[in-house]
């Protein structure tokens, strides 16, 4: 009973719920995003069908151990040739009620394969809950980091073309020569490149979002609420050790699962017991003799114990169960070499983290550095003191201080979400 109600509690978490956030804004938030997408992106619908897929083969494996009651009929005609002179007529029904009480443990093994089966189901579910949870937030971040790039890059144009207007009045009152404007216009022209570049980026990215979280209807990058870098770094969790990660959990089920799987051909490569009981009620031949029915039925009991050994068959089972054997070693190695690159993963996230973090904080107090050297050779250059040329590359310096800043952070924001991913609480942390 725990293992459906944990089922039902994983597919309800699957599903989400959207009411959580509250109603629907005009923006589409992070949360809201990741919330539609677990009740629209078809790849978590793919997993809510593997998940009940399971759980109906988990219930079925436990519905082996109840009896099973048939009912047949057949009626017709049927004539030898040449003809005996017998009936053409055949007729006959029966009920049967049969009960396997024991068949060398293939239904327990089964039972306990599909329970794994199931329990692991449950497990990728929520596996892959958190993964596309991490997925959305990734491009999400993507998202925001282009669209400030974006705006970058426009109040950059914007200043250069200032600066170009104030130069070219200067030109024209023959203060300054053509060949003054030529820095300026290129430029000019590299930050127009820029934002070509980003439109199409911001465009890329907003197609990718919504693909990924199966969002309809038509929507730009203005629908969806823009994060802003904030003043401190983003917060994070402790690394999981290796074995509390989900692949750690999955590949133990899957061994446990390939041993279960093993014993089951090795029942079948020796000595087969099998004890049933059954009963049935019958009649046959009933139809075209005016006889009634009852005069032609019949009842009957029996309890069979069968024993079956096979005394050769040319190898075929052991080589079955050679191959299996072989299977299983394989599996098994490869699961080891996935749970090393995952303990260097891990160990390579902390790397990361020290290392990303350093880079913000080092953006950030260059972009500060930035501002205030482009500030003050602003207000220089209004004073005479400075040429436009030290002011153009003043505003360079800085433009591209702020695009490695808001990089720099948004990178850090989606380490961070891949540390709650092996945490498993992406959910909890970035959806609610």
């Amino acid at each position: 009973m725990l293992r459906y109600i944990a089922f039902a509690m994983v597919l309800v978490s699957l599903t989400g719920a959207v009411n959580e956030q509250g109603a629907p804004t005009d923006h589409w938030t992070l949360a809201r995003v990741i919330n539609h997408g677990l009740q629209h992106a078809p790849r978590i619908q793919a997993v809510n069908e593997r998940l009940k897929a399971a759980s109906l083969r988990s219930s079925g494996s436990e519905a082996a151990y109840l009896p099973s009651l048939d009912f047949g009929a057949s009626h017709g005609v049927a004539r030898a040739l040449p003809s005996d002179g017998e009936s053409p007529y055949r007729s006959n029904f029966n009920l049967t009620l049969s009960q396997k009480i024991y068949d060398n443990g293939e239904t327990g093994l089964n039972l306990d394969v599909s329970r794994i089966g199931h329990d692991r189901a449950t497990l990728a579910a929520l596996q892959a809950r958190e993964q596309f949870v991490l997925d959305v937030a990734s491009a999400f971040y993507h998202l925001c980091s282009v669209r400030l790039s974006l705006t970058v890059s426009g109040a950059k144009l914007k200043s250069v073309e200032k600066q170009r207007r104030a130069l070219k009045q200067q030109v024209e009152q023959g203060f300054k020569t053509p060949r003054d404007l030529v820095r300026l216009d290129a430029l000019q022209q590299r930050a127009q490149t820029s934002i070509i570049d980003a439109e199409a980026a911001v465009k890329k990215a907003v197609a990718d979002l919504v693909r990924l979280s199966g969002i309809d209807g038509p929507v730009t990058a203005e629908s969806f609420a823009l994060i802003s870098p904030a003043a401190t770094e983003p917060v994070f969790p402790a690394l999981p050790s290796w074995e509390q990660t989900f692949e750690a959990r999955l590949a133990k089920f899957d061994d446990h699962q390939a041993d279960k799987e093993i014993d089951l051909l090795r029942r079948k490569n020796g000595p087969e017991v099998y004890v049933t009981a059954q009963g049935g009620y019958g009649a046959s031949d009933y139809m075209g003799t005016g006889e009634p029915i009852y005069d032609r039925d019949a009842a009957s009991l029996s309890a069979m114990v069968e024993l079956k050994y096979n005394l050769w068959d040319g190898g075929r089972k052991s080589r079955d169960l050679g191959a299996a054997l072989a299977d299983k070693a394989a599996d098994a190695a490869t699961r080891r070499d996935t749970l090393a690159q995952l303990k260097a993963n891990l160990d390579t996230l902390g790397i990361d983290r020290d290392r990303k973090l350093a880079a913000l904080k080092s953006a950030r107090l260059l972009m500060t550095m930035e501002r205030q050297s482009y500030k003050d050779l602003e207000t220089a250059y209004r004073e005479g003191k400075t040429t436009y040329l030290d002011l153009v590359t003043a505003l360079d310096s800085v433009t591209q201080a702020e695009l490695s800043h808001d990089a720099a952070y948004f990178a850090l924001l989606e380490l961070s979400a891949k540390f709650r991913y092996y945490e498993g609480t992406t959910y909890e942390t970035l959806a609610r």
